[in-house]
């Protein structure tokens, strides 16, 4: 998948490439203004952010691996 911008002007700037497994999203951010752009079929699994905050809660080293997968 493509993660892009795109500026006043119209340019697109790519800011990422997702491979499988990856991560897409800001955890810390309240909204983004990225488009995602599927490069081949893909799936989404989805979380909402109160349920994600649970699971970080429950379990400290999830933390740290999204953090790692979101470099």
């Amino acid at each position: 998948m493509k993660v892009s911008a795109t500026d006043m002007d119209g340019n697109e700037q790519i800011l990422a490439l997702v491979h499988p497994a990856g991560v897409i999203g800001d955890l810390f951010a309240p909204f983004t203004q990225h488009d995602v752009v599927a490069l081949t079929e893909s799936q989404l699994c989805t979380f909402a952010k109160a349920d994600l905050n649970r699971a970080v809660d429950a379990y400290p080293a999830l933390t740290k691996a999204l953090l790692r997968r979101s470099q």
